[in-house]
């Protein structure tokens, strides 16, 4: 996702989710779940602790409150020096008292962002799971024998896979035709992905299964009838219902009124501190106030970044590696039905392309019902 004006991670070019991927390899967890918990009886302090990647900074807020810190130190320090302080000494108690009363309500707000932020991250993790349980469903439908039309199946299952990559490259505005995982598709339905935006790629998929059930249903291919048009009907629609709930997740921000009103605090709290500590510790001051905000500034940062949790940020999900697990489980939970197309996806036509087409280019199954 783009980075956010004075907002970034001190890290390398990532692909995005390395943060989960090095807790998770202390804990001996694989990106689909596997293995672990292993030994951390440590608790992951040697690869946190001095990690360099990963840590949000914001440089333009930090380097801006350097140089007022360093101002105002430097100004009351001259007037010390003249003797022209004796007043402000005076009321020093009172402005420590007001910023203690400040800092109680921006401790508050800072809390509510933080565990903002964070519901949505973990609310984008979930979603990753739903994709995965409608994507099983469907593997596992198959394998049943519910399509008793072998290549429709196997049409079937390559939508299904493809909507994982499609749904993931969505939102980070990128080709899913230049993913590997799309190289399951036939050249027909890349060509059915390609005539459509990046943003419609997911729901494209979606159509795609819908129209290949209804084909299933009009040549008498599904075992149950009615009852197994039903069953893809109701996995299908729960593939597509994650389609506006990731959307959802990347387009709804913490409201505006708090972030104003949280930096608004932030800001009137940090500037007060060069004052309150300038008296006792002089140009020592500085490295205190750099502590102190990055204290508040990069917690504001992490915010940032992991309410978008599906971009390449180094504390995004791992969605390339979710995506990839989850497309293996399925493929492997489709047992025969993919057994020949995993080796040769490309090699399969696309049943669509080869049905009788309305005016609309649908297949005449789908404009029959």
């Amino acid at each position: 996702m783009p980075q956010i004006a004075g907002a970034r991670a001190i890290v390398r070019a990532t692909r995005g989710g390395e943060g989960v991927k090095l807790l998770n390899e202390a804990r001996g967890v694989t990106a689909g779940g596997a293995g672990g918990p292993g030994d951390v009886s440590d608790g992951y302090w040697l690869p946190t602790l001095l990690a360099a990647d990963g840590r949000a900074f914001p440089t333009g807020p930090m380097v801006a409150y350097l140089a007022y810190s360093a101002v105002v130190v430097g100004a009351l320090l001259a007037l010390e020096g003249a003797g022209a302080l004796q007043e402000f000494d005076r009321h020093v108690g009172t402005l420590q008292s007001a910023v203690n009363t400040i800092g109680v309500a921006l401790f508050f707000l800072m809390g509510f962002r933080t565990n903002s932020s964070y519901a949505t991250w973990l609310e984008g993790r979930k979603l990753v799971s739903d994709v995965e349980r409608a994507l099983l469903s469907l593997a596992s439908t198959l394998e049943a024998g519910t399509v008793a039309d072998k290549p429709l199946a196997q049409e079937m299952m390559r939508w299904g896979v493809a909507f994982t990559y499609a749904l993931k490259c969505a939102q980070r505005n990128e080709d899913v035709l230049d993913d590997p995982g799309a190289a399951i598709l036939a050249p027909a339905e890349r060509a059915a992905l390609r005539a459509v935006p990046v943003a419609q790629r997911p729901m494209q998929c979606t159509n795609q299964l819908m129209r290949l059930s209804v084909e299933a249903f009009r040549r008498g291919a599904l075992v149950a009838g009615a009852n197994d048009m039903d069953r893809l009907r109701g996995i299908i629609d729960a593939l597509a219902a994650c389609v506006p709930a990731f959307t959802r997740i990347m387009d709804t921000p913490v409201p505006f009124a708090y972030v104003v009103h949280l930096r608004s605090f932030m800001v009137v709290w940090l500037m007060a501190m060069p004052a309150l500590y300038a008296g006792d510790f002089g140009w020592w001051t500085l490295p205190v106030d750099f502590f102190i905000g990055y204290a508040l500034l990069g917690m504001e940062a992490i915010s940032l970044e992991v309410e978008a949790p599906f971009g390449r940020d180094f504390n995004d999900l791992p969605l390339d590696d979710l995506t990839a697990a989850m497309a293996a489980s399925a493929l492997a939970a489709s047992g025969e039905v993919m057994a020949e197309a995993v080796e040769d996806g490309a090699s399969h036509a696309s049943v669509l392309s080869e049905a009788p087409t309305g005016g609309n280019g649908r297949s005449s199954a789908a404009d029959s019902h």
